[in-house]
């Protein structure tokens, strides 16, 4: 393969990703971290060597979409079943807590800050059992993704308690369709 033809597919690879990277399997419900955790979140992130962050195609790398994902799997495009369920939650605090990971297979693990909320846990099974999902983790454990690191590399920050006892109050909620949009739900009670 010459150069010049190799520089032409891996320009067309990039175009056939643009068009795909706002779409997803399924639809979720998110909390978003305020805007100063999140930043927080994006410079710890930035201060783990590139030689071990795992980004595959450009899809995983460091955290950019700073969230807690509440329910992942939703086969609703719309909001709308959402925005029932959680008409009557009051906004809530969340609370950090020290830095952990999880393995995924064989690729890569992920850096992650646990959270805390009996609110959230509480909410995420109310609504996994009231709406059609295609869930496939049986019991929730509620973090922030720092970022996807190539395996047996995230030992060094397991522990951390950098991010340990910092609350922030949930008001509202993003539900993540599966063609990309995003539509807020405030919490009022």
């Amino acid at each position: 393969m010459s150069r010049k033809s190799g520089r032409k597919q891996m320009k067309f690879k990039r175009f056939v990703t643009s068009l795909t990277e706002n779409k997803h399997n399924y639809s979720s419900v998110q909390v978003d971290l305020p805007d100063h955790l999140s930043e927080m979140v994006i410079n710890y992130g930035n201060k783990i060597p590139d030689n071990l962050i795992y980004d595959k195609e450009q899809q995983y790398g460091r955290e950019k979409d700073v969230h807690v994902t509440v329910l992942y799997g939703l086969l609703d495009e719309k909001p709308d079943g959402v925005r029932e369920l959680v008409q009557e939650y009051k906004p809530f605090k969340v609370k950090l807590g020290k830095i952990s990971a999880f393995t995924n297979g064989d690729d890569y693990d992920v850096l992650k800050v646990e959270v805390k909320s009996f609110v959230m846990n509480n909410m995420h099974y109310f609504i996994e059992e009231k709406l059609e999902n295609k869930n496939s983790f049986p019991v929730y454990k509620p973090h922030v993704t720092v970022a996807y690191l190539k395996k047996r590399n995230v030992n060094s920050w397991v522990g951390d308690k950098h991010f340990a006892g910092i609350e922030f109050l949930v008001d509202e909620l993003t539900y993540s369709s599966l063609n990309g949009d995003k539509y807020k739900i405030e919490l009022r009670g």
